[in-house]
């Protein structure tokens, strides 16, 4: 949890990209390519949660206002 992520972000974030790349294909976006980049996403998400979460690691006090503030755009 060295950035404060936690388990329980991940479904928001994988769902938030799942909508976005919905909302910019419009009709492109088959049910055979949501289904294929579900199957993709869970396999990210379980991924990453297995090798970064085998024990839980207590948060920061102040990983919350960390995880808020804005980050600096490339």
């Amino acid at each position: 949890i060295k950035r404060g992520v936690v388990k329980e972000h991940y479904p928001v974030v994988l769902g938030a990209v799942m909508k976005t790349m919905k909302d910019a294909l419009g009709a492109s976006f088959t049910p055979a390519i949501e289904k294929s980049w579900k199957v993709v996403l869970d396999i990210v998400e379980a991924t990453m949660i297995s090798e970064n979460y085998e024990q839980q690691e207590e948060l920061p006090e102040d990983a919350a206002e960390r995880f808020l503030q804005p980050q600096p755009s490339f």
